[in-house]
């Protein structure tokens, strides 16, 4: 199989294999986005998941196709590609399926799969650097050949691996501290913490920003049926946003699927409370805060900005308004 990127509305060559995404014309697809019917006995939360379970009978998935492709470039998309190409990578099966998670769901499910996949978004930044417009066709190209070195790269300190990882685990300590406070309810959990540095929508090509409130850190702490209401105290008032678990966008297995609420009556009430110049925004300008932030406060800008309500406020009115049965 060659690896290659098509690009949205671009036709694909036949005796396609399409991973981790959805091209229109590709002869299979082995994805666990949402409306790809992909074979049910391969099944798993994650499109990695998948191509390892395939790679158990290489023959019967993998042999008749003459292309493997994607049509976005992100660890989970990478790992798949290279799973395909070369389905003795199942000896690293654990590590590559906590890499995977950690790019696509967030998720810190062992430091060694996030050092993977912090090394995977490096190495995409660099093919973003060197190649400018069309990297990605570049990236698919490289990268998923080169997966055996960089999980032992991935082993080897590194200033800003180490900085991320390392926030992670403070944050995660700041929950157990409670310094990072987490208010439970039914359907979705109140998470309060000062605003230092705000929190950070985060990119595939990211390693690390500082971040008040890092997803992997939540994700190790809150439920995955729980929506999180994201409350960052300062003394200009309160940066909020409603967010729907970050697996939430996918086709899961194991991981709950959830039926995402409308915000609209919230974000209302919430602006009518209002007494800032700020905005409460919904889709598609709330996902500028985060993929799956359902609701949240910005400014003129569209930046992330701080409500003159306070936590408490904020948790009674999503408690009454959202509804989340």
């Amino acid at each position: 199989m060659k690896p290659i990127y098509i690009p949205h509305g671009v036709s694909v060559p036949s005796n396609t294999l399409c991973v981790d995404g959805s091209i229109s014309g590709a002869r299979t697809c082995y994805s666990h986005w949402v409306g790809v019917d992909s074979p049910k006995e391969i099944a798993h939360d994650l499109s990695t998941g998948i191509l390892l379970n395939a790679a158990k009978d290489p023959e019967k998935y993998f042999s008749s196709f003459e292309y493997v492709a994607n049509n976005h470039v992100d660890a989970d998309g990478i790992l798949s590609m290279a799973v395909a190409l070369d389905p003795s990578l199942l000896e690293y099966e654990q590590i590559m399926l906590d890499a995977a998670a950690y790019g696509d769901f967030n998720y810190f499910k062992s430091e060694a799969g996030a050092r993977l996949a912090l090394r995977l978004n490096q190495a995409m930044r660099g093919c973003a650097g060197q190649y400018g417009d069309g990297w990605e066709h570049q990236a698919c190209k490289i990268l998923p050949c080169r997966i055996r070195e960089f999980i032992t790269e991935s082993r080897e300190p590194d200033k800003e691996r180490d900085a991320q990882i390392d926030m992670i685990k403070a944050r995660i300590q700041a929950i157990d501290d409670g310094d990072v406070r987490l208010n439970e309810g039914k359907s979705f959990t109140q998470v309060v913490c000062k605003h230092e540095h705000g929190h950070q929508e985060n990119d595939s090509l990211d390693v690390h920003q500082a971040d008040d409130l890092p997803l992997w850190s939540l994700n190790e702490r809150i439920k995955p049926d729980q929506f999180q209401l994201l409350c960052l105290e300062s003394d200009e008032g309160v940066y909020a946003q409603f967010n729907a678990p970050t697996h939430s966008w996918a086709m899961t297995i194991d991981l709950p699927m959830l039926s995402l609420p409308d915000g609209l009556a919230a974000q209302e009430v919430l602006q009518q409370a209002e007494g800032n110049d700020v905005k409460w925004v919904g889709s598609p300008q709330a996902g500028h805060l985060d993929y799956t932030c359902i609701f949240g406060v910005v400014d003129k800008a569209g930046k992330a900005a701080p409500s003159s309500l306070s936590a408490n406020q904020i948790a009674e009115i999503v408690g009454e308004q959202v509804n989340l049965a």
